[in-house]
């Protein structure tokens, strides 16, 4: 009964080798994600840093257009310029009014201009913001997933070793009963030999 038991677990084994053969196999796939998703996070996180020094870049540059902006509307305010009438009407003769007509125009392009670029900065800043954000999730999202597999991994190896430990412990512990069952059958075989011989 107990060659039987051996017998078995030695089955037993064979099939949890078989399996952790398996398992091993997942685990190295599971290893080439994890490597994957690392190489993916580095990439990631060096795409955050230079999306956050153009962003950066960006807003000062939104800052100084908006500050050149607000001192043209100042000075519009200071010096009543916004009377584009009032400048062609002071005109001295038909060739002025043509000249200040020609400087009135260039102005209002100017501004015009300014506050054209103002606005594209403005979208640039928000197109750049909204670039990291999404860069940056995908960055935590891989970085969980990458933790999630990693424990899954550990786990994998833990149940591996405990399994294998288990089996060998069991066929351990038949192999010392039916060694111990070998022994006391041959201490029987004396006895028997010196009652016969009796």
């Amino acid at each position: 009964e107990l060659k039987n038991q051996v017998s078995a677990l030695s089955g037993d084994i064979s099939s949890l080798e078989k399996q952790i053969s398996l398992l091993d196999g997942q685990i190295e796939a599971q290893e080439d994600e994890i490597a994957a998703q690392e190489e993916l996070l580095v990439q990631l996180e060096i795409l955050v840093e230079e999306k956050t020094i153009e962003l950066a870049a960006s807003e000062e540059e939104q800052a100084n257009q908006y500050a050149r902006m607000k001192e043209r509307v100042r000075y519009m305010v200071e010096h009543d310029s916004t009377s584009q009438l009032a400048i062609l009407l002071a005109s001295d003769s038909f060739a002025d009014f043509l000249n200040r007509w020609e400087i009135v125009q260039q102005i209002s392009v100017r501004d015009e201009k300014l506050f054209e670029e103002l606005q594209a900065i403005r979208d640039k800043v928000t197109v750049e913001k909204q670039e990291l954000e999404e860069t940056q999730a995908e960055a935590i999202e891989t970085k969980a997933l990458m933790v999630a597999n990693k424990a899954e991994l550990d786990a994998q190896h833990a149940a591996k070793v405990k399994a294998l430990q288990k089996a060998e412990a069991e066929k351990a512990a038949a192999n010392k009963a039916y060694a111990d069952m070998i022994e006391k059958e041959e201490d029987l075989m004396e006895q028997y030999k010196k009652a016969a011989a009796q």
